[in-house]
């Protein structure tokens, strides 16, 4: 079967069917609730039914338990604490089915990420099973088989889906979504931050995590090519400071909140993406959306569509990358340039993503209920 891409799918309207008005949501996943894109979907879908996140467990030397937080009104976080050791893998499904008895929780869709937590949830009686594969870390469907079994799989975009040979026929790619009008802020005037208003330009800005999927040899040879270009580099450090490149125009300014984002943003003259793997499917459409061109190693999901759309600059090395830079920073035509941003943008937010997921969740619920005995 071909993965279609479902992320320009038309937004519905009304309410879904009478059978899908019923169903609770319960994830259960490797990633901690702060990831996007559990977050913006997930509080989505809390809009309109009860939302229970299991996320990634934490260790405890006593005995296990969850702790929970509600972030919205209809959505529950919950933190599993799990002992070390043998019993860590056993006490997972036990919180769960107390999860299930305390929250009266009866008719629920399961959502997961992973072969692992689908056996830590195999003891559930769901409608319908979710298999996100949205992350491109996880292992491949070859070789899972019957340890994860799904009625939907929502994979990202086409990075994922150009790498299996024979995907299961329920699966669905999704571009991703981005919180398009917050990010849209970056192209009108703000405040400079005080950490970012004394290094010059030209700044290539990159935003997200430093860890080992961050080509920090790439950086360190723009950096060395071209002293004048300044590098900023926005995220919390996942590696050994030791690895770090040091140079003088090379600018590590850690993590920031999501609020705060923009104003960084609008400060940059070029977003890279210079990565050996595929990272956050949302990061292209936030900077797209900030206004800012984008220049990235030629990773499947960038060249399609980005690349292909003439989007982004798909570069493979510091001269490649240095060479693209100039050409964006030399771009005459930015206003028609935006223009088809903007249309690309309109077809990928989050309320859209949300939208075309739920809608094929809903009719998987319908589908299960209408054959059942």
């Amino acid at each position: 079967m071909n993965i279609r891409d479902e992320g320009s799918a038309p937004d519905r309207d009304g309410a879904p069917g009478s059978v899908a008005d019923d169903y609770d949501v319960l994830c259960v996943s490797g990633r901690p609730w702060g990831a996007p894109w559990c977050r913006q979907l997930l509080a989505r879908c809390a809009r309109r039914r009860r939302v229970f996140y299991v996320e990634a467990a934490r260790a405890t030397a006593g005995p296990p338990r969850l702790d929970f937080h509600r972030p919205e009104p209809r959505l529950v976080v919950a933190t599993p604490y799990l002992p070390r050791g043998d019993h860590r893998a056993a006490a997972l499904p036990g919180l769960l089915d107390r999860l299930i008895d305390d929250h009266a929780v009866r008719s629920f869709v399961l959502w997961h990420d992973s072969p692992q937590v689908a056996r830590d949830c195999r003891q559930l009686r769901p409608l319908v099973t979710v298999y996100d594969r949205t992350d491109p870390r996880w292992a491949p469907f070859a070789g899972e088989g019957s340890t994860c079994p799904a009625d939907l799989v929502f994979v990202s975009g086409h990075e994922v889906a150009a790498a299996e040979a024979d995907p299961p026929a329920s699966t669905h790619a999704f571009l991703g979504g981005a919180d398009i009008e917050h990010f849209r802020r970056a192209r009108g005037r703000l405040p400079e931050p005080l950490d970012q208003a004394a290094i010059p330009g030209p700044r290539l800005g990159v935003l997200g995590p430093i860890d080992a999927d961050l080509d920090l040899e790439l950086l360190a040879g723009i950096a060395d090519l071209r002293a004048d270009f300044q590098l900023v580099l926005l995220g919390g450090l996942r590696v050994r400071p030791g690895r770090l490149p040091r140079r003088s125009n090379i600018h590590y300014l850690g993590d920031r909140p999501h609020a705060q984002l923009p104003a960084y943003l609008a400060g940059w003259d070029v977003a890279l993406l210079p990565y050996t793997r595929a990272r956050e499917p949302e990061r292209p459409l936030e900077y797209l959306a900030a206004g800012r061109p984008i220049v990235a190693t030629p990773l499947p999901g960038v060249i399609n569509p980005y690349g292909v759309q003439g989007l982004a600059a798909i570069a493979d090395s510091p001269e490649e990358f240095v060479v693209a830079v100039e050409c964006e920073l030399r771009r005459t035509e930015r206003r028609r340039w935006l223009q088809r941003v903007d249309a690309f943008l309109g077809e990928r937010s989050w309320d859209r993503t949300w939208t075309a997921m739920e809608a094929l969740i809903s009719a998987a619920v319908d589908n299960r209920s209408t054959a059942a005995p």
